[in-house]
């Protein structure tokens, strides 16, 4: 009898191993079109052998709404990006930078839009975040 537990628990490790996961569905993204990924989401480039993956905020210090700021602030991400050339890090931001720097990936991924607003006092959770990206490809 415990030998027919052990098995059906072996059986069903499989099944509740995504139990409780917050893992997102991957979509399928256009090139040199606006998509909205969300952070740790993947996103197979149509047409191509690449993926792009928001991992990491690196600094969100924008300014919040209703304050009174000497600047705008900025927003910055790592993002993984995935390709024939290999798995590279690249950093995307809103402000983009000025200088248009070639990725070794031959993929340049820039945030065009970020949500929510930042509010005064409120620290936003990273699974909040919506992030529209367009990826283009070195020529």
């Amino acid at each position: 009898m415990k030998r027919h537990a052990f098995l059906l628990g072996l059986l069903l490790l499989p099944s509740l191993a995504g139990c409780g996961s917050s893992s997102l569905p991957a979509l399928t993204i256009d090139l040199n079109a606006d998509t909205v990924l969300r952070l740790g989401q993947n996103a197979l480039v149509r047409g191509e052998t690449a993926t792009v993956r928001l991992d990491k905020i690196l600094e969100d210090s924008r300014c919040p709404v209703g304050a009174d700021c000497i600047s705008a602030g900025r927003i910055r991400v790592r993002v993984r990006v995935t390709s024939a050339r290999g798995s590279f890090t690249q950093e995307a931001s809103l402000p983009p930078p000025e200088v248009t720097i070639e990725q070794p990936s031959g993929y340049t991924v820039a945030l065009t839009a970020v949500e929510p607003s930042n509010f005064v006092g409120r620290t936003i959770p990273g699974e909040e975040y919506r992030f529209t990206v367009k990826v283009t490809k070195s020529p």
